[in-house]
């Protein structure tokens, strides 16, 4: 534990979430990269969000690229995805799918500020049955 300290710049920033849908792993998969999102919904629209997310499962569920996808409440108005993927391609797949058009087209109306995306790369994972 201390020597984790001594590599990082600071302590970890840990925080409780809801899980408001999710697709779950394959046990087969192999996930390489990832996406997290993180949201900011405007005063008044959080169960609007929640609606948003939760609906979106169903297009998520059809990427056949996307091998994992959680929409989570990280707060009384935060909210974040996260997604793995095998390949590049499938990321950028997942980008300009219906899930993401559907965000993007409610973006001004639900968000307060611009989604923060940032891609990853995973560097390990457990996925049990």
């Amino acid at each position: 534990m201390v020597k984790t300290f001594t590599i990082l710049s600071g302590l970890p920033k840990l925080a409780l979430a809801d899980i408001i849908a999710a697709k779950k792993p394959p046990l087969t998969a192999a996930p390489q990269l990832a996406l997290f999102v993180w949201l900011k919904a405007r005063s008044g629209q959080e169960a609007a969000v929640t609606t948003l997310l939760s609906g979106a499962l169903a297009d998520v569920q059809q990427e056949a690229g996307t091998i994992a996808w959680y929409a989570l409440k990280t707060g009384p108005s935060s909210f974040a995805l996260c997604d793995v993927f095998a390949t590049e391609a499938d990321r950028e797949a997942h980008l300009s799918g219906n899930a993401a058009n559907a965000l993007r087209t409610q973006a001004a109306q639900l968000f307060d500020g611009a989604p923060d995306i940032r891609k990853a790369e995973v560097l390990a994972y457990q996925i049990k049955a």
